[in-house]
């Protein structure tokens, strides 16, 4: 699956620097935001090329980053963090719904690097006095394929302005490189495990976006 997603996702990139020859072609540039399950939130921009009235290439960037800190009585902290970069393109019809409406649909191939690192402690204080103390380290970094059937509608504000929202089921593939690190009082020198996890899954992602047609 991973091989096929880089051939398609080549082709789509080869199909987009061929639309800056078409005589009809309009050139923007978009921002917007998006989320993954309604759970990660992140930004967007696009530079979208609408080679006539129902077609349209939109290649794109994506970044997000967030951090969590959950600590308890049974922890001094318990930290993690997360970044994702994306890039890819989307090939959409466009279909006229009403004069100031249009629906676009396609698909989106995107290919994304996500990093995150998990970091906890804890300590444990016996009746006696005596203390424990236990740390882990969770690194992981990993790479993605994707593809992402896509339902939209735009909103034209004027020729050169609109507002969209879409959405779709991103489904996805890749290998996570991670690392675990632990030590504790009564073993200083602890373990190093590394491994690779081969991932699939499918989150749902909506995406709004303000774009600009030149």
């Amino acid at each position: 699956m991973l091989r096929l997603l880089k051939y398609f996702v080549l082709a789509f990139c080869l199909l987009t620097l061929s639309s800056f020859g078409h005589a009809e072609t309009k050139i923007g540039l978009g921002t917007g935001i998006f989320s993954l399950s309604g759970v990660t939130y992140g930004g967007a921009v696009s530079v979208p090329f609408q080679i006539d009235s129902t077609l349209m290439i939109q290649p794109f960037a994506g970044y997000y980053s967030d951090t969590e800190r959950a600590d308890s009585d049974q922890s001094d902290y318990n930290t993690s963090s997360r970044v994702n970069y994306s890039v890819g393109t989307g090939l959409y019809r466009i279909a006229k719904l009403l004069p100031a409406f249009e629906l676009y649909y396609g698909s989106d191939l995107i290919a994304g690097k996500v990093k995150t690192n998990r970091k906890y402690k804890s300590t444990y204080t016996y009746s006696a006095g005596d203390s424990f103390t236990h740390k882990t380290k969770d690194e992981s970094n990993g790479l993605y394929y994707g593809i992402k059937p896509t339902l939209g509608i735009s909103y034209l504000i004027n020729d050169n302005f609109s507002f969209s929202l879409d959405s779709g089921l991103y489904l996805f593939s890749g290998k996570n490189e991670r690392r675990t690190q632990s030590n504790s009082t009564s073993d200083p020198s602890g373990s190093d495990d590394k491994y690779i996890v081969n991932e699939r899954g499918a989150s749902i992602y909506t995406r709004t976006n303000f774009t600009m047609l030149f």
